[in-house]
């Protein structure tokens, strides 16, 4: 079994959402933290902005990566990362599961979740950084 019981071992090789969550909410989902993410990534490496120290930005980031992965969680289990969740659900597939690794949310969730969302969230995050906070000075 790989998700919806509370023995099931998916979660451990890739995300799956949980039983309440609709294709639209996990879409939402991940395109708002990673979005976020990115946008405090973007904040944490600029030089001209806050000018972290070199040594100091690898504890910032571990710690935005962490506190995202917590407050966004919850629902799907944070992939924020197409690699985070696309290549371990492929792996898994091929050892253990086979197709049930892609049958959440009627087999959508792992291109809506996993892969649209985070790009989608990425590029907003990235743009909206940019737009707001490097191009005004």
């Amino acid at each position: 079994m790989t998700y919806g019981h509370y023995l099931s071992t998916g979660k451990f090789f890739a995300t799956y959402p949980q039983e309440y969550l609709s294709l639209f909410g996990s879409i939402v989902d991940q395109t708002v933290g990673t979005a976020s993410l990115l946008f405090a990534v973007s904040a944490v490496t600029d030089d001209k902005n806050l000018n972290i120290p070199k040594a100091l930005q690898p504890f910032c980031l571990a710690f935005v990566i962490a506190s995202h992965a917590i407050a966004f969680g919850g629902n799907t289990g944070a992939p924020l990362n197409p690699a985070r969740d696309l290549g371990p659900r492929i792996f898994s597939a091929m050892v253990v599961y086979g197709k049930e690794a892609f049958t959440a949310l009627d087999g959508n969730y792992w291109w809506s979740g996993g892969v649209v969302g985070p790009i989608i969230g990425a590029t907003i995050g990235v743009w909206t950084y940019f737009l707001f906070i490097e191009l005004p000075k």
